[in-house]
């Protein structure tokens, strides 16, 4: 996967994840975890368990997201370009009214605001039909995607849902695990 980023200059990377292997791929790693780990460039995975094809881009963002700009940034853009191949049509979601308005003006002309202090999984619930693509920034830590996408994409209107995470941003849960190669015990 390097070596074709690398050939033809790409800049993001489209992946699909199970939505069944979601919460284990969090906790354990999986391909796709790997994916987001290695990569030199953005990975936006994908659960898509809708039938229908997305029509609507909801940015759903909670009071950690609005402190972490890097992976807003990355998610706001990606909604953007998103709402702009659905022709406009997007949907931010967040705790702050204020930010919400701010970040809704980036990502569309005319892209609606909600503002909901419940968790975001509750505030996506609300709003969220079938033909609707649900982004959620990705975490910093041990694991890029946030605990609650596996909840939302089990939302039973059966929304699609993507995390785009920034190049290399789960390398430790392959670079950084502890590896046992030898021991030598003196007497």
């Amino acid at each position: 996967m390097a070596a074709i980023v690398a050939e033809h200059g790409v800049t993001l990377v489209v992946t699909p994840w199970r939505r069944a292997a979601l919460a284990v791929d969090s906790i354990f790693g999986g391909e796709s975890l790997d994916l987001v780990a290695l990569a030199d460039v953005p990975v936006l995975g994908v659960v898509s368990v809708g039938s229908a094809e997305p029509r609507r881009v909801i940015l759903a963002l909670d009071a950690r997201d609005l402190a972490d700009e890097a992976q807003r940034d990355l998610a706001v853009a990606c909604a953007s370009v998103a709402a702009a191949a659905m022709r406009g049509r997007a949907v931010v979601v967040a705790p702050n009214d204020a930010a919400a308005s701010r970040i809704a003006a980036q990502v569309a002309d005319d892209a609606d605001v909600v503002f909901d202090t419940r968790p975001r999984a509750d505030a996506v619930a609300a709003i969220a039909r079938a033909d609707d693509l649900v982004l959620l920034p990705a975490r910093r830590g041990l694991s890029p995607l946030p605990r609650d996408a596996s909840a939302v994409a089990a939302l039973p209107v059966a929304c699609s849902v993507a995390v785009p995470a920034r190049p290399r941003a789960g390398a430790s849960l392959v670079t950084g695990t502890t590896t046992l190669v030898g021991s030598r015990r003196a007497a």
